[in-house]
């Protein structure tokens, strides 16, 4: 029996209905505001020549954010509506009918009706009238099936089998469009940062270069896309040319970079982590000659490092060492016979010595 099931579709149809509603708390919540990051980055390059060319491309990446937002409404009324067809018909089911396939026919069939709905969604689910004819639909639907019977469907392999497995059917209906939005929530929130920033970066080089080159006429500078709103008649003349078909090419990059489709950021987000393994691999071997390579500069940064050494441009303080213990030995105890002063009238320097003398530690 799927009324068995009757708090689960309770709890999410809740869910469904924050997703549905039309308002900037649920709507912010299931579908991140992801244009603002493109206006941001926008303002960090200079891309200079057009006035209006940051208030057309937000207008227009705007008005596709609020196209993604709709659909994600659309899609949480439908299902909010067929969880409340569940509840309704989990009110009417009894130990009589629960064996019945005849008795399930109907919201299985509302059931696929959805799901297509939702696989389809971009084609179908494109304004709030289409949404609700597509629920009146399935409405009528239920009611045709119910009022009449088909034999056909009550016995076919493909009903029978749909019946066998109705409880993992409901919760699928259920679950897969909310784990659907989440992944869109996360691709929005979080890859579509990293995507974006590497995108326009790579887009304001070649835009500068191809500027570059159009300024000076250096055709060899100006990349293959903007060369196709660039005659060649263009580098010819000595008169100053309109940047309008330059500046149109332009808008029509960071449009398509700031709307990129779920998998263009899914495929971006798999290159990025595969290139930072292959990467972290490769780098494994000259991160430790790096790491050997700075413990031998800190050694070398110790002022008592060059005492240590065995190469021949190590200081060697032991003659000295000799003639300042003969010294010491003719001298009376008392201040006269310190190394410092020895060094002072032996012209040596009294720091390479006394560093020599903490390595070697001379008897």
């Amino acid at each position: 029996m799927i009324s068995n099931f009757s708090s689960f579709v309770e709890f999410f149809a809740a869910i469904y209905v924050t997703m549905a509603v039309n308002n900037d708390f649920c709507s912010n919540f299931w579908t991140p505001k992801y244009y603002k990051e493109m206006d941001s980055l926008l303002k960090e390059y200079d891309f200079s020549g057009s006035s209006s060319i940051h208030d057309s491309l937000m207008e227009k990446i705007k008005h596709k954010y609020e196209n993604v937002q709709s659909r994600a409404h659309y899609r949480g009324f439908i299902v909010l509506m067929l969880c409340i067809f569940y509840l309704i018909f989990m009110g009417y089911e009894d130990e009589t009918n629960r064996m019945s396939v005849e008795h399930y026919i109907p919201i299985l069939s509302d059931t696929i009706l959805v799901g297509l709905t939702l696989i389809f969604s971009k084609q179908i689910l494109r304004n709030w009238r289409r949404t609700i004819i597509c629920v009146i639909f399935y409405a009528l639907v239920y009611v045709l099936l119910k009022c009449v019977h088909f034999d056909v469907l009550e016995t076919h392999k493909i009903t029978i089998a749909i019946y066998n497995y109705k409880s993992l059917l409901l919760i699928a209906i259920i679950l897969l469009p909310i784990i659907h939005q989440l992944y869109i929530y996360w691709l929005y929130s979080s890859v579509y940062k990293g995507y974006l920033k590497h995108q326009v970066s790579e887009e304001y080089e070649r835009y500068k270069v191809s500027m570059l080159g159009i300024k000076t006429k250096d055709k060899s500078k100006v990349d293959e896309i903007y060369m196709k709103a660039w005659s060649d008649a263009m580098f010819m003349t000595n008169e100053d040319p309109t940047y309008t078909t330059f500046y149109q090419v332009l808008i029509k990059q960071l449009l398509c970079i700031a709307s990129p489709t779920q998998w263009q950021l899914l495929m971006s987000w798999i290159r990025y982590h595969m290139k930072r393994i292959f990467s972290k691999e490769k780098g494994d071997l000259p991160s430790v000659m790096n790491e050997t390579n700075t413990n031998n500069e800190k050694v070398l940064d110790n002022p008592l490092g060059q005492y240590e050494r065995k190469d021949k441009k190590a200081l060697d303080f032991t003659n000295e060492y000799d003639r300042y213990i003969r010294w010491k030995k003719k001298k009376k105890v008392g201040k006269n016979n310190s190394l410092k002063i020895f060094c002072t009238e032996n012209n040596i320097n009294f720091k390479d010595m006394t560093a020599w003398l903490r390595i070697n530690r001379p008897i």
